[in-house]
């Protein structure tokens, strides 16, 4: 099973979200765009894991002791691709939100579940295989919470990707 941790937002910033790539969307030529629901911040991608492997995941989310994490949604961006651009909501690297990540990769090492170990770089996919002349725009900051952290099983059903939460960790939102 293909797993990946990730952080969840308020409804109304997956609202934001959607309009943002919905503005990239309209000015592009093609692409593929990512669906509302699918609308998340990987904080760790653990890839094909064993059914032992998703529950030590599971057992490293549940560990994770946070109570609060500001997230700042700071602009929209570009990577370069040979099959188009991907486009991505470019997150402010707040010391809570790295805070979070560090101790969920904490807890991935000692429990000895591989994971991807690129540098963490904070963005949420809007786009992907996009083609046009899209530019990056100044996009005003929008200050939201992380709701959650999910252990999520990542399928293609139909055609389409589809994200199931198998486990998650309510984050708590004192102060």
């Amino acid at each position: 099973m293909r797993l990946f941790i990730a952080a969840l937002f308020p409804e109304k910033t997956v609202g934001e979200l959607k309009r943002l790539r919905n503005l990239i969307r309209s000015s592009s030529d093609s692409g593929s765009f990512t669906p509302g629901e699918n609308l998340h911040l990987t904080l760790a991608f653990l890839g094909e894991c064993s059914e032992e492997e998703m529950k030590l995941a599971v057992q490293a989310v549940d560990q994770l002791e946070i109570d609060r994490c500001p997230v700042i949604i700071s602009g929209i961006g570009c990577f370069s691709r040979d099959d188009g651009k991907l486009w991505f909501a470019e997150l402010k690297r707040t010391k809570e939100l790295m805070t979070l990540q560090t101790a969920l990769t904490d807890n991935l090492r000692k429990l000895g579940i591989p994971f991807d170990s690129k540098k963490f770089r904070p963005h949420i996919t809007l786009g992907r295989r996009v083609r046009g002349e899209m530019k990056a725009c100044p996009v005003p900051p929008v200050s939201t919470l992380v709701t959650g952290v999910h252990l999520m099983l990542s399928e293609r059903r139909d055609g389409r990707m589809v994200y199931t939460s198998l486990f998650s960790k309510e984050v708590l939102q004192s102060g």
